[in-house]
C-alpha cells in the first residue's frame, strides 16, 4: 500500500472540479485534468507515518447553499481543513480556507458528508486514528462538535471506513465505521463497529461486527433487492491468515450476522482496497466492484437473489 500523499489528497479532487467545469477541450473529444490546488488557494498536505499509510482523502458538499461544492481534507497528523468554494461560475477555481478548532482536527484518516438528522445541512462523520467525531452543520460552514450530543462512542480505532443507512421508519441512520489494525498491536484486525438508534435523537453502544479482518472499505448495499440493505466489507489479506471478504446481514429486528458458505458466501481473499456498486447489467440488482493491490474483481450474482453467490 502507497502511502497517501499531498498530490494523491488534494489532485483527484480538484482535477475532478476541474474537468466539470468550462474547457477548451471539445465536447467529444476525452476529458482532460489539470492540477490547479496551487493556484486555487488550496495548501494543504496529508501527513504521517505508518499509522496513515491507508487512509487521505477529501469530502466534497455544499455548505454554503449556492450549489458548488467545499472541500474539506484530512490531514492524518496534520489538522484537516475545511475550504471554501468561492470560484465564479464558469470561471477559475478558487477556494479559501475556513479555520475553526471545531474542523481543523488532527488524526483525521477521512470523512464523509451526510445530513445525520434530516435538518436539510450537511453534517460531518469524520474517522480518525483516535476517537471518532460527529460534526453537525449549522449552515454557511460553520459546525459544532455533535458526537457526545447524539451519543456516539467514538471509539479508540484506526478508522478507515464509514457507511450508512436508514433501517425502517427510523429517524437517524444506522452508522457503520471500518477498522484497520488495533491502534495496541499493528498485528491484528480491529473490530468494525455498528453503530443504531436507540431513539429519534440519540445511538446505542457499538455493535463490534467481530470477526474483523483489516477492513479498508464498507458499503450497504441491498445486494438481493429485498429492501434490506446489509453490509459489505472489503478486507486486507495482507494480515490474516484464515479471514475473506465479508457480507454482513443487517435486518432491523436482529442482531449482525455474517453470511458463510451455508448462506451461499463464497471466500474471497484479496488486498481489499475499494468498494463500488452499481446495476451494470438492468436486471435490478447490483453488481459489485472490489479495487485490491492485486487485481481488482467484479461480482455478480450466480443465480438470483435467494443466496450471496
Amino acid at each position: 500500500m502507497a502511502r497517501t500523499t499531498h498530490a494523491a489528497v488534494i489532485g483527484a479532487a480538484l482535477a475532478l472540479l476541474a474537468g466539470c467545469g468550462g474547457s477548451d477541450e471539445s465536447s467529444s473529444g476525452a476529458p482532460r485534468f489539470v492540477d490547479e490546488a496551487t493556484s486555487a488557494g488550496i495548501d494543504h498536505v496529508y501527513a504521517g507515518e505508518f499509522e496513515f499509510f491507508v487512509g487521505g482523502g477529501v469530502a466534497a458538499f455544499d455548505c454554503t447553499g449556492d450549489g458548488k461544492d467545499e472541500l474539506y481534507f484530512a490531514g492524518g497528523t496534520n489538522p484537516a481543513a475545511l475550504y471554501r468554494n468561492e470560484s465564479p461560475t464558469g470561471g477559475a477555481l478558487r477556494f479559501t480556507a475556513v479555520p475553526s478548532s471545531v474542523t481543523d482536527l488532527t488524526e483525521v484518516t477521512g470523512a464523509y458528508p451526510i445530513d445525520i438528522d434530516s435538518d436539510g445541512v450537511t453534517d460531518l462523520a469524520v474517522l480518525r486514528r483516535g476517537s471518532n467525531v460527529l460534526l453537525r452543520g449549522l449552515g454557511d460552514c460553520a459546525f459544532e462538535d455533535a458526537t457526545e450530543a447524539f451519543g456516539i462512542d467514538g471509539g479508540n480505532d484506526w478508522t478507515v471506513a464509514f457507511s450508512a443507512t436508514w433501517e425502517g421508519s427510523n429517524a437517524l441512520p444506522t452508522l457503520a465505521f471500518g477498522s484497520y489494525l488495533t491502534i495496541e498491536d499493528r498485528t491484528k484486525c480491529g473490530d468494525s463497529r455498528l453503530l443504531r438508534p436507540v431513539d429519534d435523537a440519540a445511538y446505542a453502544d457499538p455493535i463490534a461486527l467481530s470477526p474483523a479482518y483489516c477492513t479498508l472499505s464498507i458499503l450497504f448495499s441491498d445486494w438481493g433487492g429485498s429492501g434490506r440493505r446489509d453490509l459489505r466489507v472489503a478486507n486486507d489479506r495482507h494480515y490474516y491468515r484464515e479471514g475473506s471478504e465479508q457480507l454482513w446481514r443487517i435486518a432491523s429486528d436482529e442482531p449482525p450476522r455474517e453470511f458463510t458458505e451455508a448462506d451461499g458466501w463464497k471466500q474471497l481473499q484479496i488486498w481489499g482496497m475499494g468498494i463500488a456498486s452499481h446495476d451494470l447489467t438492468g436486471d435490478g440488482l447490483p453488481e459489485v466492484f472490489i479495487t485490491s493491490q492485486g487485481d481488482n474483481k467484479l461480482q455478480t450474482l450466480e443465480a438470483g437473489p435467494d443466496r450471496p453467490t
